[in-house]
């Protein structure tokens, strides 16, 4: 995504930064009211994100990632947090008319390898309980889905602090604007400090995380990235910490980009899957 305006990611918090682009998902639909302003004098930008100073994911390593499409070709990222639950942002669905979504694939267009799946349904949306703060969503896909262990969710904020965190989906890989990848990429983000990174209402109170080089930029997830994961290791797992959100222009020094803090809304999720009707997280 392109410019120094705040945007959601494909999803994010620029207008399609972390960006949303059309997606093919049948799903309920519980989500989070997206925050209502960004800083003093600045338009965030919307929907729609991608990786940049990345590289290409192995075949295979992130078999829970999901990529969800929306009308003719919008799409945001998602996690398959169990067989039928997707955690995505909020801004991804505002404007969404039917969902589909690829399960299990590093390039989304070919055939589908062994073990992943395309889902699609009529819509089925509902607001999910609890206060409708945060670019959070929940999804239950049509059917559940078998062919992946779900990402694990934090138990608490621990891993919000952790040195390092890695971002993917397929949303543009250069700041000034690129086609999608057609190819799931990941990056490696280093932690930036609360004290340098307000959250979207200004305020420094953790609801967000941010990641990014600093001092340099030049790394970070951009428009159609929304909505899809900010992970970090436990011993051998993956752990699902972040939602990539929104942030101001793509890979700028001193603009890292902003992350839905997954451990600050675990009481809100839950009460989204409940009304949903899906099922439960391992562990929950």
């Amino acid at each position: 995504m392109a410019g120094p305006a705040a945007a959601a990611r494909g999803g994010r918090g620029r207008p399609p930064r972390r960006g949303a682009r059309a997606l093919a998902a049948g799903v309920l639909i519980a989500a989070g009211a997206a925050a209502a302003a960004g800083p003093a004098g600045a338009a965030p930008a919307g929907p729609g994100t991608r990786i940049i100073g990345g590289r290409p994911a192995a075949e295979g390593a992130y078999p829970w990632m999901v990529r969800l499409g929306f009308g003719a070709s919008g799409q945001c990222g998602g996690s398959l947090v169990s067989p039928d639950i997707v955690i995505t942002a909020h801004h991804c669905l505002e404007y969404a008319k039917g969902l589909t979504a690829d399960i299990g694939r590093v390039r989304w267009k070919d055939a589908e390898p062994a073990g992943a799946r395309r889902t699609s349904t009529p819509d089925r949306w509902r607001l999910g309980g609890g206060p409708k703060v945060g670019d959070w969503a929940v999804v239950r896909l049509d059917r559940p889905y078998a062919g992946a262990a779900p990402v694990a969710l934090p138990r608490d904020g621990a891993l919000d602090a952790a040195p390092a965190f890695r971002a993917l989906g397929w949303g543009h890989t250069e700041p000034t604007g690129s086609p999608n990848s057609e190819t799931l990429n990941e990056v490696d983000l280093p932690l930036v400090g609360q004290n340098r990174c307000p959250d979207f209402n200004g305020k420094k109170e953790g609801w967000e995380i941010c990641a990014g080089d600093w001092d340099n930029g030049g790394i970070d997830s951009c428009t159609n990235d929304s909505g899809g994961p900010l992970i970090a290791r436990d011993g051998e797992r993956w752990v699902l910490v972040g939602i990539v959100s929104w942030g101001w222009g793509c890979a700028q020094k001193q603009r890292p980009g902003h992350y839905v803090a997954v451990s600050r809304r675990l009481a809100q999720l839950r009460a989204a899957i409940v009304e949903l009707g899906g099922q439960p997280p391992p562990g929950w």
